[in-house]
């Protein structure tokens, strides 16, 4: 699995082009993998409790440094909970100070955020809020509640699963299918925890943008933060699906052609 993942985002056009430029998209990024990589660590490990400290450290840093790093870090939260409960004390006191970084490193990121966005941005009087308000309109759900349903599956579907390429409007189908399925699997080995720290990034997002907090699938360069996401499913679920499907239909002559 771990050999699809690397060769999906190794080539994936948006870590790629994002990489070439001076914006700090890439940050978001490099801050999920600070987070993700630690987590993964501790739901595997018998002694969580070294890997939940380090993650008390590194989570302010991932989030002060990329806004939609919170998204991540509450993923991190919400999937380690299961070990927090369980062995000794010192996993108690290592996920409550885990969670005392977090949160406070995101009320301050909000803060600093809120802020900006009320600023005025021109001589108009227009707030920054009102201009990315409207620049970002597509990535909010839109105003009938019947058309929240379609918007969804266009996200879902669009650019945030452009790996290893892709485009809006259902351009990254395939992707996405396999993504549900590596859910699919995850779910049938009850890797519940694991599940959660992948998957919670999007769920956190989409609430995010039903309060037009931050966008939700309109640029793959926002969502960058969920590449480590939708690479591993996306792996998972097209290496099971491989294994399902190709002998039965001689998949790899077809794969070596294309």
């Amino acid at each position: 699995m771990f050999e699809d993942v690397i060769a999906v985002l190794a080539v994936a056009i948006w870590p790629v082009s994002m990489s070439t430029l001076i914006k700090p998209y890439s940050f978001d990024l490099l801050a999920a993998i600070l987070l993700l990589v630690p987590a993964s660590q501790a739901l595997g490990s018998p002694h969580p409790a070294r890997w939940m400290l380090l993650l008390a450290i590194l989570g302010p840093v991932a989030i002060l440094a990329s806004f939609p790093a919170m998204f991540v870090a509450g993923a991190v939260l919400l999937a380690l909970i299961s070990k927090a409960r369980v062995g000794p004390i010192t996993n108690k006191l290592t996920f409550a100070a885990m969670a005392a970084t977090i949160l406070l490193s995101s009320w301050a990121s909000i803060e600093v955020g809120h802020n900006q966005l009320e600023s005025v941005a021109n001589t108009d009087g227009v707030t920054t809020r009102q201009g990315m308000d409207t620049y970002w309109a597509s990535g909010f759900p839109p105003k009938a509640i019947a058309m929240w349903v379609p918007w969804l599956l266009g996200a879902m579907t669009g650019q945030m699963m452009a790996y290893p390429v892709g485009a809006s409007n259902g351009g990254s189908a395939v992707t996405a299918i396999a993504v549900v399925f590596g859910t699919v699997c995850l779910e049938r080995q009850r890797k519940a925890a694991l599940l959660v720290l992948l998957t919670a990034p999007i769920a956190l997002n989409l609430v995010a943008a039903l309060i037009h907090r931050y966008p939700f699938g309109s640029s793959g360069r926002l969502c960058q933060f969920l590449a480590p996401t939708v690479c591993l499913l996306a792996g998972l679920g097209a290496d099971r699906l491989l294994g399902l499907l190709g002998p039965r239909l001689r998949l790899l002559p077809w794969a070596l052609a294309a």
